[in-house]
């Protein structure tokens, strides 16, 4: 409610603001178009004159500076930076370069820009329109275009340094790779052993790679969408859609999201055990084992989204209807309680997740998706959950569908597990677990196809062997459409860590595209004793690359639009202020303008909650008065920071850090919405230079 209300204030303000320019400036508006005498020319070359003076003010401070500037920080950075993994140090040098890239310019270009009128007006260079033929708009445009291409200028000549030292960057790189690759197959040539193994290490894949391909690249690949990826232990393909499994006896998670606003009477809270809110569940189950020698059970744990750290956790036993019934120590820190004055919920505590593991070996449980309810809110036929939160007696909610599955995590991606190792040497067969990949239908439209009918499907894997050191890491690939989930084509690859191993599929895995169906991609860990390590985008299909300098590029035009933005801002302040006042108030819209999500934060957790100040019990009013206090400056800082330009969403570091090409509609929709944010900024500078003398 609070974002549309400040959407509204914020058209009205902007609304009101180019209405005064219509009024009060169309004249010079229509100028910018017409030639006042013949021998004047539109006011679009007057506009172009004015920023041509600029960017000679800019080269009469020695803006070359910058470049050397950058070129002596970039130069150290790259001497002292040592990464620890050789394929991450391209990366880390991209996101130094356009880091250290954005601090020069938006410093220098928030100095300059801010400097320049208040220092004209009070040298008297400026003069009115009485005595030059050029309107009070000309100007200000001028001025933001002059600072705007001299920012530009800079930044293809630092792309330009940058790329260079990437090249060679990239080339000792690949060397060095080639060497370390050398020396690890000559020791293992002559059966050289590492303390602590009792066999020759053969020598690493991903350095042979790494030497070859090197890490300059701007890949373009469809990845799953958030929530499509799982690590499970088996998939029912019998069923439409597949249905997931969970492995007892593992660190699989199913993680369940419930909505806000579930609300529970004031007598929920201390009632009579078997009517208290409460969470069920269900689930159908499999075994996997012969020897099932403990009680089936559950771990759950149930915390707000907005505190994590606030959390309920119980081990259930599942009945012979493999159902469980959890009744909640404290609902209130969960649902929302209802004011029995009122009749109304007085805090939306906010959305609830759910996690079910399963200690249990030996059994699999079975994970149901879900729907999504019709416009008269009823559900499809067959739509199944496996928990419903009941605030009250014959009331249950259900969470959202498509829960999200995850395996082990370790250093930032999720464990795939081949068969344990233990088990192989005991004779037993053990179930591997599985890394499952759906892929969007909508996106599958996109795919582009190679020259012989197939489609590429490219993987970016860890590798972690804990047994059986000495051998390859081999994987299993499979893609079937939900269409035919019986119609799997499989591949045998070997991983290369942290480097890209291809696979191809042919086009028909994917069905009909006239009417495409969710692709699922399976992959499983082969060697007895090894994980592979993946997250969501570590298994995209790939499209055709883009050259890699053109994507540095797109991301130097990103710094461009952030700059020009800022630009805008200091000539608006200036126009009427001196420059420290004029700066000082650019930092700070600078600054509002990059905490919106720090205030939503604020705002979602409201009054004392947000300073973690909660006290347990009934509230006084004290307590009363100053949540009300801080709860309405969170609201006031919303609305402030609502009507400032967003600069969070200028992420030059976006795409190129992870080798992706910046799509050009990204590029276009930030460079159209600094369009759209320095309009205001331009009427409100026009309307306050209107009202005073320049001379």
């Amino acid at each position: 409610m609070l974002d549309f209300t400040t959407t509204i204030i914020g058209t009205i303000i902007v609304s009101l603001l180019v209405l005064g320019f219509l009024l009060a400036g169309w004249r010079d508006f229509l100028l910018l178009f017409r030639r006042p005498t013949a021998r004047l020319g539109t006011g679009l070359s007057r506009v172009w004159s004015v920023a041509r003076v600029t960017v000679l003010e800019v080269r009469s401070q020695r803006a070359w500076v910058l470049l050397v500037l950058f070129f002596i920080a970039f130069s150290i950075f790259m001497l002292v930076a040592h990464p620890f993994d050789e394929s991450d140090r391209i990366p880390l040098y991209i996101r130094t370069a356009l880091m250290i890239q954005e601090i020069i310019i938006l410093v220098a270009f928030w100095v300059m820009s801010s400097i320049s009128l208040p220092k004209e007006r009070e040298r008297k260079t400026i003069v009115t329109n009485a005595t030059k033929p050029i309107s009070r708009l000309e100007i200000m445009l001028g001025k933001i275009v002059g600072f705007s291409v001299s920012a530009g200028v800079l930044l293809v000549a630092m792309g330009l340094i940058t790329y260079v030292m990437l090249l060679a960057a990239n080339r000792n790189l690949k060397a060095r790779a080639a060497e370390e690759y050398e020396r690890a197959a000559t020791d293992y040539r002559a059966k050289v052993v590492e303390p602590g193994n009792d066999k020759p290490l053969p020598p690493p894949e991903d350095k042979l790679a790494l030497s070859k391909e090197g890490s300059l690249f701007a890949y373009n690949y469809i990845a799953p969408r958030p929530g499509n990826f799982s690590v499970i232990g088996r998939l029912d393909t019998s069923v439409s859609p597949p249905m997931r499994w969970l492995m007892g006896g593992t660190d699989e998670t199913i993680i369940y999201r419930f909505p806000g606003r579930i609300a529970i009477p004031l007598s929920g809270v201390v009632g009579v055990p078997g009517s208290r809110p409460a969470f069920v569940f269900q689930f159908p189950v499999r075994a996997y084992s012969r020897n099932i020698t403990q009680r089936l059970q559950i771990r759950v744990t149930a915390y707000r989204v907005k505190q994590p750290l606030q959390s309920e956790e119980k081990t259930l036993n599942l009945d012979n209807d493999f159902k469980a019934r959890w009744e909640l120590d404290r609902p209130d820190e969960l649902f929302s309680v209802i004011n029995p004055l009122t009749g109304q919920i007085d805090q939306d505590l906010g959305e609830i997740e759910v996690r079910v593991s399963c200690p249990t070996y030996g059994v699999y449980l079975g994970v149901f998706d879900g729907a999504y309810p019709d416009a008269k809110g009823n559900m499809p036929p067959g739509a199944n959950f496996n928990v419903f939160a009941s605030p009250a007696p014959g009331y249950f909610y259900q969470p959202y569908p498509d829960p999200v599955v995850e395996g082990f995590q370790r250093r930032g991606s999720q464990q795939i597990g081949g068969q344990d190792y233990s088990a192989v040497m005991r004779g037993e067969n053990p179930p591997r677990e599985m890394g499952l990949f759906r892929f969007s239908a909508e996106d599958l439209k996109k795919v582009h196809p190679n020259g012989d009918g197939t489609f590429t499907v490219s993987m970016f894997l860890d590798v972690d062997k804990q047994k059986n050191e000495e051998m390859e890491t081999r994987a299993t690939v499979q893609a079937f459409s939900a269409a035919t989930p019986n119609d799997q084509v499989s591949r045998d690859v070997t991983v290369v860590e942290r480097r890209r191993t291809d696979v191809t599929f042919p086009m028909s895995v994917l069905g009909d595209l006239s009417k495409p169906r969710d692709l699922y991609i399976a992959l499983y860990c082969d060697t007895t004793g090894h994980y592979i390590g993946a997250t969501a985008n570590s298994v995209r299909i790939e499209q055709p690359p883009s050259p890699f300098a053109l994507n540095l590029l797109k991301s130097e035009g990103v710094l461009l639009t952030e700059a020009a933005l800022l630009v805008v801002i200091c000539v608006t302040c200036s126009v009427r202020l001196d420059w420290p006042v004029a700066m000082l108030l650019a930092a700070l819209a600078y600054c509002l303008g990059h905490i919106q999500a720090f205030v939503a934060g604020l705002l979602s957790y409201g009054g004392l909650t947000a300073l973690n100040l909660t006290p347990y019990g009934n509230h006084g009013a004290t307590y009363r008065f100053f949540d009300t206090v801080t709860n309405n400056l969170w609201k006031t800082l919303d609305v402030m920071v609502h009507l400032l330009p967003n600069f969070s969403r200028y992420d030059s570091m976006a795409f190129i850090v992870d080798l992706r090409n910046r799509p050009w509609e990204n590029l276009g929709a930030d460079a159209l919405i600094s369009c759209l944010y320095a309009l205001p900024f331009v009427v409100l500078g026009y309307l306050l230079i209107r009202k005073q003398e320049l001379g």
